[in-house]
């Protein structure tokens, strides 16, 4: 599915909310647009999404639809080239910052919104590129009342600068981390913390940070 054109439907909503609903998802199809054309590869793995912005499903950053919903998420950068990870409390999985989107919130708000609750942190937007989109897929959880459903997520680098002065920074909220530490984009690549981040640290690898900036991923 190369072609994401959105077929909205907005019955029920005045003609501004409707207006800026679909300005908004436009914008969405956009970033997926411009992600695809970097990495064309990718096409298949996000074809659910792709086919959910094509329907108009303006129930996107809706926790309860259980096609798929966006999230994004924070790969915070220091200039000794090593990732900051959080040791998600629920999970008990060392990952990058993130979670779920507010209504009308663009991804990159988003993941600097979360990277802040969760560590503290407080980063600038960049120039509004995710360095990685993936849809994976959530477990049914009968505690929370919620089937089998992917989530759609926006991943974005953010540079820190010194690794040293963030450490200092970090307040953990210890509602949802337990811990967080610094992991070297090779030990990423490895895949010691899943196949995505494996991914996306081959990927930064392969740039530098002047290219990365040029590119507007950074």
């Amino acid at each position: 599915m190369s072609e994401i054109e959105i077929d909205s439907d907005n019955k029920g909503k005045s003609k501004t909310d409707a207006d800026a609903e679909a300005g908004y998802y436009s914008e969405i199809a956009g970033l997926l647009r411009a992600y695809l054309a970097r990495y064309p590869a990718e096409s298949a793995q996000l074809e659910v999404l792709q086919r959910q912005l094509a329907k108009g499903d303006y129930q996107l950053n809706s926790r309860s639809n259980m096609t798929g919903h966006l999230t994004a998420s924070a790969l915070v950068l220091s200039e000794k080239g090593r990732c900051l990870l959080i040791l998600h409390r629920a999970l008990g999985r060392w990952l990058q910052p993130g979670g779920h989107l507010d209504p009308t919130e663009a991804p990159q708000a988003g993941a600097l919104r979360e990277l802040a609750e969760e560590t503290g942190l407080i980063l600038t937007a960049n120039h509004g590129q995710p360095v990685d989109l993936d849809s994976h897929l959530i477990p049914a959880s009968a505690s929370k009342g919620e089937g089998e459903h992917l989530h759609h997520d926006f991943q974005y680098v953010f540079d820190v600068g010194d690794e040293d002065e963030a450490s200092n920074l970090v307040a953990c909220d210890r509602n949802e981390v337990n811990a967080f530490k610094w992991v070297s984009l090779q030990e990423l690549g490895d895949g010691a913390y899943g196949s995505r981040l494996a991914r996306v640290a081959k990927k930064l690898q392969n740039e530098d940070r002047l290219t990365l900036n040029a590119r507007g991923l950074i």
